[in-house]
């Protein structure tokens, strides 16, 4: 489990860590997600994986 005061926060570095960038939303509840227009499935899936494997990381 991640060690900071802020979850969203760590989500975030987490999938920073894994290549994918998003922010943080208002409230600091939410997590941004914006691809590029050009953006393929591979890419998605990519993705989903990396939020998924951070969001494990900090909550388990």
């Amino acid at each position: 489990m991640a060690s900071g005061d802020d979850p969203v926060d760590d989500v975030i570095g987490e999938a920073e860590d894994r290549g994918v960038l998003v922010g943080g939303g208002r409230p600091r509840i939410q997590i941004i997600v914006a691809p590029p227009l050009p953006v393929t499935d591979a890419d998605i899936d990519e993705a989903v994986d990396a939020i998924d494997a951070s969001i494990g990381v900090v909550f388990d």
